[in-house]
This record gives C-alpha cells, structure tokens and sequence, in this order.
C-alpha cells in the first residue's frame, strides 16, 4: 500500500509541474514587445454641440392660456405659542477643573436647567438660565458642596 501510495504522490506531483510549465508557455508567447510610446498630453478641447433638452420644447411653445401641472406644496405653521417676555436669571461659573465640569454636568441634568459652555484659550465659562430664581438658589447650595463658585448675573 505504501509503495503505491509513493507512486501517486509522485504522478500527482508530476502532473502538477508538468501543468504548471504549460500555463507558463502559454502565458508567455513568443509575442515581440514594442517599444511603448511616452504618453502626450492632449490640450485640444472637443467642441460639444448643445443638446436638446425635452424642457427646451416647452420654452419655445406660445402660451395657449393653460399652465403645465406643478407640485404645490403647503406648510402649516402653529405660531400661538406665546413668548414669555420675562428675562431668565443667569449665573455664571468660571475657572472649572475636569472635575468640577462632571459635577456641574450632573447637578444641571439634575435640576433640568438650560446652560451654555463657552471655552476660550485662558479660561472656560459655564452660564446657567431659569426662569425661577429658586432653581437658581438650590442649584447654588448644591454647587458649594463641590468648591464650585458661582456669580449671579443681575437682569
């Protein structure tokens, strides 16, 4: 059994080479290779005649007194709500360490209070708004547990 299996693996691996110098041969023909031409660079432009669009057909009918059907779009606009004409009570938060920015960020997720960050090179400001100064004021007490100062910005 070992004498024929030897006798295989040699026909096999035979047969692979004998296979793999046929491919070569025929992917390598005799062929003469020219010599490639250096690319040119073409600067003519083609003139390109102006198409006719089927829009250019309605441009030139005369008007018969009728329009072409187009898409109307209408927009609704709920515009009752009222605008309340009080000004929000502002405190301002300054010179914040990593720290004190996640406490900050927690406390004002908190209460649910609209703030605005504003960061320059030299320093980074943190202004709170509401409208009820009670918020303001429990916020406040909150923020003096983390050494956070806070200005109150009159209206």
């Amino acid at each position: 059994m070992n004498k024929v299996l030897k006798w295989l693996s040699l026909l096999l691996a035979a047969s692979v080479a004998v296979f793999v110098i046929f491919l070569f041969y025929n992917v390598n023909t005799d062929e003469p290779i020219q010599s490639p031409e250096p690319f040119a660079l073409k600067s003519q432009l083609e003139e390109q005649k102006p198409q006719a669009f089927w829009l250019n057909h309605f441009a030139k009918k005369e008007s018969k007194g009728y329009f072409l059907p187009v898409d109307e779009v209408y927009i609704k606009m709920d515009l009752t709500k009222k605008i309340d004409p009080r000004k929000p009570y502002k405190l301002v938060v300054e010179n914040l360490d990593p720290y004190q920015i996640f406490c900050l960020n927690q406390e004002l997720q908190r209460h649910k209070l609209r703030y605005f960050f504003k960061k320059t090179k030299n320093e980074t400001k943190l202004f709170v708004y509401s409208k009820e100064k009670k918020e303001l004021y429990g916020l406040i007490k909150v923020l003096k547990n983390y050494q956070i100062d806070v200005k109150e910005v009159k209206r």
